[in-house]
C-alpha cells in the first residue's frame, strides 16, 4: 500500500518521537526499522528511502533502487 507519509515522518510517529530531529536518537528507531522491511505493506518512494539514509547518515546517499536502499538499512543501519 502506498503511503503519503514521508518515510522520516512515518519512523517518527511510529518512535514516538516529538520532533523530526529525536529520531537519530530514538532507541526503538532500529526495532521500527526491522518492522518497515519485514512487513512489505507499507510502500515508499525511492525518493523517500534516499532522504532517510542520507539524514540517518549525515551524508548525501543516492540510492538506484529501492532494494538497494533497503539493503543498505538491513547492513548498517540495523
Amino acid at each position: 500500500m502506498k503511503n503519503n507519509l514521508h518515510l522520516l515522518d512515518y519512523l517518527a510517529k511510529e518512535c514516538d518521537c516529538q520532533y523530526l530531529s529525536d529520531l537519530k536518537f530514538s532507541s526503538k528507531l532500529k526495532v521500527e526499522l526491522r518492522k518497515l522491511l519485514d512487513d512489505g505493506k507499507k510502500e515508499f518512494s525511492l525518493t523517500n528511502w534516499n532522504d532517510l539514509i542520507s539524514y540517518l547518515e549525515s551524508s548525501e546517499q543516492n540510492f538506484t533502487s529501492i532494494e538497494k536502499a533497503k539493503e543498505y538499512v538491513k547492513k548498517n543501519l540495523i
